[in-house]
C-alpha cells in the first residue's frame, strides 16, 4: 500500500497586502493530523505564504520535486484565484509520475467552485466552507479507494457535471486543535497568530454579507461557541513556543447571550489566573455585544463587566464593524443597530481605556451624497477619524448577497443597468455604477485617489495594527502616527469634494490637494526609515511602501508647486 505525502498550501496576494497565519490552513492541518493519524504519513508539511507575505513558489517546486506528494491541498483567499490559475500549470507539471488528489478550500473555492473546475482542474476537489471533517474524510477515501458520495461539503465534477454534497456543520464536540507545527516560522516573521473561541455569526442579518464559510444556511443559530478546553489547550501550546500574542478568528467573538458570555469570560478569567498567563489579544465584536437600546441597565452592567475581566486578561484591541454613521445607510445594510448604539458601544469601548479599530463603509452603489455627509459628520464630530480603518471604502458587491438581491430590483424600478454580470473571480464581487448621478460624480475622483492613499494606508495598517507584537516592534506607534495624520488630512479632501458637488463644481478634481497628502505622508515615512532596523527595511510589505513614497517625491519634484 503506497504512503500518503501531504502538501498543504496557503496562497498569498499583493493585493491584499498582511503578515498573518493563515489559520483555516492550520485547522484543516490539525484535523488531518488528528483523524488521520493511523494512516501511514510519509510526508506532511504546510507552506504558509501569508505568514510570509509573498507567494513563494519556488519553495513548493522544490518541495513537490523533492517528495512528490499524493494530496496536495490549497487554501484560495482573496486576491488568489488568478494566483492559482497562473501556478497550477506549473506545479502540475513536476507531478507527471502521479496522479495527486488536489483539494482546494477557503472562501473563493467555497464561492465559485464551478470556475475552478471549469478553468483550472476538472478533477480537483472543492470543499465548501468547513473543512475539519470533510478533509481527513475525503483522504481516507482516497486512500482506500473508496467512495466520496456520503462525504460532506464537497464539489466535484461527476460525467461532466458539478456534483454537490450536503452541507453539514462540524460539530463543536469532534474539532481537531489547529496543527501548529510550522508555528517557529510564524513567530520567527512576526506574524498575526490566530486562535479560534466560535465560528459563525450570532446577528446573520447584514445584507452585503456572504455566509456559508463558517455556517450552511446563515442562520443566527448557527452560531457556536466551542468547548472551552480547546481554546485553552491551543493557547497553552502556543505560550510553549514562546508565542503570547494572538488574534481571535471569530466573526463575532463574543455572540448575543449575555449569560453564555459570562461563563466564557470567567473560564478565560480563571485559565488565565490559573496558569499565570500574561496574554495580548484582539478581538471582533459587533456594537450589540457591547450596547443595545433594548438591553436593561443591569445587562449593560454585565456586559461592561465582561469587558473589563477581558481587558484584565489581556484583550488589548477590539475591531468594532459600525458600517455607518448614517441611519438609512445602516438599515440598507441590515446591521441591525442605530448610528446612536454605534456611539454608545465606543463610548464603552472608551471608557473601559480599550484600543479599537471601526469597520466602515462609506459609499456603496444606492447610497445619497446626504448620506456620505452624515457619515462624515458622525465621524467629525465625534472624533473618530483616526479610528476608522478605511475612510473611503466602497461595498463589496458579493455574489448570492441579499444587496444583490436589492440592486435588482432597484435596476427594475428605474430602468437601467447598476451591475456587471461577469463576477471578479479573485474578490467573488460585481462591479457597479451608483445610482445617483451626483454620488458617481464625486466617488469617481474619490476612487482616483484611493489608487494613490492605498499604496500606502492599506500595507502600513495591516503591519501597525497587531501591536508591538508585530513586525514593527516598538516603532509600531510611530506608524500609526503617521496613518492617522493620512487619514485626517484625507478626510478634509472627502470633505472638500462634497462641498465642491454641492456647490456645482462638478469639475472639481483635488489634484493638487492630493499631491500635498501623499507629499507630507511620504516624507515622514522616508524621515522615519532612517532611523528603523533592518528587519523592518527588509521586509517585502514595507520595502514596496518606501518605494512608492521615493517615487512620489521624485515624481512631485516636477510639478510647479512643489519646485
Amino acid at each position: 500500500m503506497h504512503k500518503l505525502k501531504i502538501l498543504f498550501i496557503a496562497l498569498y496576494s499583493d493585493k491584499y497586502p498582511s503578515i498573518g497565519e493563515s489559520h483555516g490552513i492550520s485547522v484543516i492541518a490539525g484535523s488531518v493530523m488528528e483523524k488521520c493519524g493511523d494512516l501511514p504519513i510519509d510526508f506532511f508539511e504546510v507552506i504558509d505564504m501569508v505568514a510570509s507575505n509573498y507567494n513563494n513558489l519556488e519553495d513548493v517546486i522544490k518541495k513537490i520535486k523533492l517528495h512528490e506528494p499524493n494530496v496536495i491541498g490549497i487554501s484560495l483567499n482573496y486576491g488568489t484565484y488568478n494566483i492559482l490559475k497562473e501556478i497550477f500549470k506549473k506545479i502540475t507539471s513536476y507531478l507527471t509520475r502521479i496522479n495527486p488528489l488536489f483539494l482546494l478550500g477557503g472562501p473563493i473555492a467555497t464561492y465559485v467552485p464551478e470556475f475552478i473546475l471549469k478553468e483550472i482542474y476538472n478533477k480537483a476537489y472543492i470543499v465548501i466552507g468547513e473543512g475539519d471533517e470533510t478533509v481527513p474524510l475525503i483522504i481516507r477515501s482516497w486512500y482506500n479507494n473508496t467512495t466520496y458520495e456520503s462525504i460532506p461539503n464537497l464539489c466535484y465534477l461527476i460525467n461532466d457535471r458539478v456534483y454537490f454534497s450536503q452541507r453539514k456543520l462540524v460539530p463543536i464536540n469532534r474539532l481537531s486543535l489547529p496543527y501548529r507545527g510550522h508555528i517557529d516560522l510564524v513567530i520567527e516573521s512576526r506574524a498575526q497568530i490566530f486562535i479560534e473561541s466560535s465560528r459563525g455569526c450570532s446577528w446573520c442579518g447584514c445584507t452585503f454579507c456572504l455566509r456559508g464559510l463558517t455556517d450552511s444556511k446563515g442562520k443566527k443559530s448557527e452560531y457556536r461557541r466551542f468547548d472551552f478546553t480547546r481554546l485553552s489547550t491551543d493557547i497553552l501550546k502556543l505560550v510553549s513556543y514562546g508565542a503570547n500574542t494572538f488574534t481571535f478568528a471569530d466573526e463575532d467573538f463574543l455572540g448575543n447571550d449575555v449569560e453564555d458570555n459570562n461563563d466564557f469570560v470567567n473560564n478565560f478569567e480563571s485559565f488565565c489566573i490559573s496558569n499565570e498567563l500574561q496574554l495580548t489579544f484582539d478581538a471582533s465584536f459587533t456594537v450589540h455585544s457591547i450596547f443595545s437600546s433594548k438591553y436593561s441597565e443591569e445587562e449593560i452592567q454585565k456586559r461592561k463587566s465582561q469587558l473589563k475581566k477581558l481587558k484584565k486578561i489581556g484583550l488589548r484591541k477590539i475591531f468594532l464593524g459600525i458600517e455607518s454613521g448614517s441611519d438609512s445607510q445602516l438599515k440598507r445594510f441590515g446591521k441591525g443597530h442605530s448610528s446612536s448604539e454605534a456611539l454608545m458601544a465606543i463610548n464603552i469601548v472608551k471608557e473601559l481605556e480599550i484600543e479599537f479599530e471601526l469597520g466602515f463603509i462609506m459609499f456603496d452603489p444606492l447610497c445619497s451624497l446626504i448620506e456620505i455627509e452624515e457619515n462624515l459628520d458622525f465621524l467629525s464630530r465625534h472624533n473618530l477619524i483616526k479610528y476608522v480603518s478605511s475612510l473611503s471604502s466602497e461595498l463589496r458587491l458579493q455574489i448570492k448577497t441579499q444587496y444583490v438581491k436589492e440592486m435588482i430590483i432597484q435596476e427594475i424600478k428605474h430602468n437601467i443597468v447598476l451591475f456587471d454580470r461577469k463576477i471578479d473571480l479573485d474578490t467573488i464581487s460585481f462591479s457597479y455604477k451608483y445610482l445617483h448621478k451626483d454620488v458617481s460624480i464625486f466617488v469617481n475622483n474619490v476612487k482616483h485617489w484611493n489608487k494613490r492613499i492605498r499604496e500606502i494606508h492599506y500595507p502600513l495598517k495591516n503591519l501597525s495594527r497587531y501591536g508591538k507584537g508585530g513586525i514593527l516592534g516598538k516603532y509600531r506607534n510611530q506608524i500609526v502616527k503617521i496613518n492617522i495624520k493620512l487619514r485626517n488630512n484625507y478626510f478634509q479632501l472627502l470633505k472638500k469634494g462634497i462641498q465642491e458637488i454641492n456647490s456645482g463644481n462638478v469639475e472639481f478634481i483635488g489634484g493638487e490637494e492630493m499631491d500635498n497628502i501623499m507629499y507630507e505622508c511620504s516624507i515622514c515615512i522616508i524621515d522615519l526609515s532612517k532611523k528603523l532596523p533592518r528587519r523592518i527595511l527588509d521586509n517585502r510589505i514595507f520595502k514596496n511602501v518606501l518605494d512608492i513614497c521615493q517615487s512620489e517625491i521624485e515624481n512631485l519634484k516636477s510639478k510647479f508647486y512643489f519646485s
